[in-house]
């Protein structure tokens, strides 16, 4: 309680010398006797809260005083197996590569994380590889040894028709606060033309150079999915996160509820579905079906060969194809206007006509603008 007093009176002190050097005040000579008394009464405050600091009895209060900076933590040395990350306090754990005989009867493989990503790709050998890496953060060294002791990849065949991995752990983030996460990179055999299915609750999938496999789905509920160079009919969805398409020689089908897809050089069928999001396509050789609920719309190919029904509830849309296709346009933008670079009839908020005989179809519809360009 006397600290806090003597604290108080030392401020008020203060306050009071601030006030007189405001007014300027700054003379003995400029003081009443009311204010000299209070000046020289702040000053043997003052002083004797310094004496007392020197001596370790500062009146001023515990809670006053600077707060302790947080230990930074120490670095962990390397021991070969463990990577650390001493600013975010993770650590890695190579498990090594695990292999699986196959056969040509192998019908569909079926691959699941919980926490973590995927990687698939093709491989040089005539097994399939499965290399898994665990990443455990918010631990110590030794709780992330034992978390990481406790996460496995299992691996079943069915019959050498049916194939499962699947990625389990203790929890992705335990009551403790550890977090867990488990990648792993796939490598199919040469040979390989089953189905593949997936499913990633938190995390990313890549999936590359496939030329021959069968039919690709896959299912992210948090994660980007980036696909290319493929061959097989792609069927993606995604609750958050972006899905990018490249190089599809096939059908392509992918749904997004909240992020954006990018298709590149799609050769078979485009059908996409966006909740809120943006879409963005370059170069379909085939039919285009685009549904976006609230985002903007982007296509530009060189080439049609297949109708277009593009629709954005809210948002704009922007078509790009060649001046000597062959298609017919029919153009309607609820509450904005349609620009065109080609020679159709435009009324208002439309725009519609025949171009090159139009052995295709064209049509977009949106609250928003319509931009319709040469590409």
């Amino acid at each position: 309680m006397r600290r806090d007093r003597q604290w108080t009176k030392l401020l008020a002190g203060v306050s009071l010398g601030l006030m007189l050097l405001s007014t300027g005040c700054t003379h003995e000579t400029g003081l009443n006797g009311k204010e000299k008394g209070l000046a020289a009464a702040a000053a043997e405050e003052l002083a004797g809260v310094l004496d007392s600091s020197e001596t370790g009895t500062s009146g001023m209060p515990e809670s006053a005083g600077v707060p302790k900076s947080p230990e930074t933590p120490g670095t962990l040395e390397d021991d070969g197996a463990i990577r650390t990350v001493t600013d975010v306090q993770k650590f890695t754990f190579d498990k090594g590569v695990m292999t699986e005989e196959i056969t040509s009867k192998l019908k569909k493989v079926a691959i699941s994380n919980e926490n973590g990503t995927v990687q698939l790709k093709q491989g040089t050998g005539t097994q399939l590889e499965i290399h898994t890496i665990i990443e455990v953060g918010k631990a110590t060294q030794e709780e992330a040894k034992s978390l990481a002791a406790q996460s496995e990849v299992q691996v079943k065949q069915e019959r050498r028709q049916n194939l499962t991995i699947s990625a389990s752990t203790r929890s992705s983030k335990s009551q403790s606060g550890h977090e867990v996460s488990i990648h792993m990179i796939i490598s199919l055999p040469q040979t390989f033309k089953a189905d593949l299915k997936g499913k990633i609750g938190n995390g990313d999938v890549v999936i590359s150079d496939l030329p021959e496999t069968g039919k690709i789905k896959w299912v992210t509920d948090n994660g980007s999915q980036t696909i290319s160079r493929v061959g097989a009919d792609l069927t993606l969805q995604s609750g958050n996160g972006r899905i990018q398409v490249q190089d599809a020689r096939r059908n392509v089908k992918a749904e997004v509820s909240n992020g954006q897809i990018e298709a590149v050089q799609v050769g078979g069928a485009l059908d996409t579905k966006i909740s809120r999001g943006q879409l963005v396509v370059q170069e379909a050789a085939s039919t285009v079906k685009a549904a976006v609920e609230t985002g903007n719309i982007a296509i530009a190919s060189s080439q049609v060969g297949g109708n277009w029904q593009v629709s954005s509830e809210v948002g704009d849309i922007r078509l790009a194809w060649p001046k000597e296709a062959s298609v017919k346009v029919a153009a309607a933008a609820s509450l904005g206007q349609v620009y065109s670079d080609f020679d159709l009839k435009l009324n208002k908020n439309r725009a519609s006509g025949s171009l090159n005989k139009g052995k295709y179809s064209i049509k977009a519809s949106t609250l928003g603008q319509i931009q319709l360009q040469e590409s």
